[in-house]
């Protein structure tokens, strides 16, 4: 049984890979990402289906799969079902098997289907009753690392579908998640595994900082050229400027529904140490590392949290330390904002392009000198013109991991994420060389 599954599994990929080749040999594809200020979703789009229909989806990280709602809404003459025993079913890990869909048949809801639980991981809701395993072609941009090339589609992606009901409090328009963890059908992989492993499985993300530009997620090996906000024509190739730590698996999944034995898909990193104006905090270090028969504690990163949150411990030891250095400023506290403790009058705060001068607080990873600094850009939250905030979450006194490194504080970073190498490489504000992520000539 195993040896027909592996050489179904190859059959699929293979199919694939000659179906993307006939049409293309990019190395390199892109995706924009656009702000949802109301929610603070960050909201890509592709185009999906026969005929080609473009949808809009929540970027998620960690995310296990490409999920979209197939109630209503979606027609397609290429889609197929994944059916009982398919390689499709295989690959995705399916959960099981619907012997009858009760309701008229359509897409996500077939005989024989594979079940698949697609989570909408901001409200932390699996779907077990009604998600499963979908085949359809999908179309992605190409580019050289410097401005966006021709349109490439990639027949037979796997991804899950849902029934409408898993769309709460998903910002307006937005058809599911596209997830970008560590697993089989996420984009990363899928978008690899098609071309042959041509396409490197390896991604960068930039999340725009405000909802009038336009960020990027890059696949593959290319370089990230972003332009000069002063001149448009003075490319700067933020790959010289990325600092490289190790990614961890979290050998227990965090999702909110997972199978026994499961790894997380999340990406977890190993901080050693947090400073505020490069004097460490007190932190207890079992915190920054997760227990492996549990998998509590340790450091990850996300784009569906909004903000950096923190075990209480911590936040509270650097809420201090940064409200001490800042009163050396004179800088004022005033009165909490909603989830926001630590806010401060910008009466005597001075602003520059880096954002409000104020004690910088830094990530020190193991290795030597590698320290992701964060400036007033993205560690203080404008609530109005006279007031401020840290922009750091009181995660409680249990939280599932320790250090979970929010969208906000990587906002205009650039990150890449190197499967093949489990690597992170991150560049710092790009503000510093007077750019930000979106100066990606889409």
């Amino acid at each position: 049984m195993a040896s027909f599954l592996q050489l179904s599994l190859f059959s699929l990929l293979l199919f694939s890979l000659s179906k993307a080749q006939s049409i293309s040999k990019p190395n390199a594809f892109l995706l924009p990402i656009t702000k949802d200020v109301s929610t603070l979703q960050y909201i890509t789009h592709f185009s999906l289906g026969t005929p080609l229909v473009q949808k809009r989806f929540i970027l998620d990280l960690g995310g296990e799969s490409l999920w979209m709602t197939c109630e209503t809404d979606y027609k397609s003459s290429t889609y197929r079902p994944g059916l009982c025993g398919m390689a499709a079913c295989s690959v995705a890990k399916a959960n099981g098997c619907f012997k009858y869909c009760f309701n008229k048949r359509r897409p996500g809801c077939n005989n024989n289907s594979c079940i698949l639980a697609p989570e909408n991981t901001v409200i932390r809701r699996a779907e077990f009753q009604f998600g499963s395993v979908a085949i359809d072609t999908i179309s992605l941009q190409s580019t050289d690392g410097s401005r966006s090339g021709p349109i490439v589609t990639i027949p037979s992606f796997i991804f899950a579908c849902a029934p409408d009901s898993l769309l709460e409090r998903l910002a307006s328009g937005a058809k599911g998640m596209a997830g970008l963890g560590r697993n089989r059908i996420t984009l990363p992989t899928q978008i690899s595994s098609s071309f042959g492993g041509s396409i490197r499985r390896k991604f960068a993300i930039c999340l725009p900082s405000t909802a009038n530009s336009t960020g990027v997620v890059l696949f593959g090996d290319s370089p990230y050229n972003f332009y000069a906000s002063y001149n448009e024509s003075k490319l700067i190739d933020i790959t010289k400027r990325l600092q490289y730590t190790k990614l961890y698996i979290n050998p227990i999944s965090t999702a909110s529904a997972y199978v026994r034995g499961e790894p997380s898909t999340d990406y977890f990193v190993a901080i050693k140490s947090i400073t505020v104006n490069r004097k460490p905090i007190a932190i207890n270090d079992t915190l920054l590392s997760f227990n492996n028969n549990r998998a509590i504690g340790g450091s990850k990163i996300s784009t569906v949290d909004p903000y950096t949150v923190l075990h209480s411990s911590i936040y509270k030891a650097l809420a201090e330390a940064f409200a001490a250095e800042l009163k050396a400023l004179k800088g004022a506290k005033v009165a909490p904002v909603g989830k926001f403790s630590e806010c401060f009058s910008t009466e005597f705060l001075s602003f520059s392009p880096l954002g409000y001068g104020v004690p910088d607080i830094a990530f020190v990873f193991e290795g030597q000198d590698v320290v992701w600094e964060l400036q007033g850009a993205n560690s203080m939250v404008q609530i109005n013109r006279d007031v401020v905030c840290l922009g750091f979450v009181d995660g409680g006194l249990r939280p599932r991991t320790s250090i979970v490194i929010g969208a906000y504080q990587i906002e205009d970073n650039l990150l890449q994420f190197d499967l093949a190498a489990s690597r992170l490489g991150f560049s710092s504000t790009l503000l510093w060389v007077a750019s930000e992520c979106g100066n990606f000539k889409l």
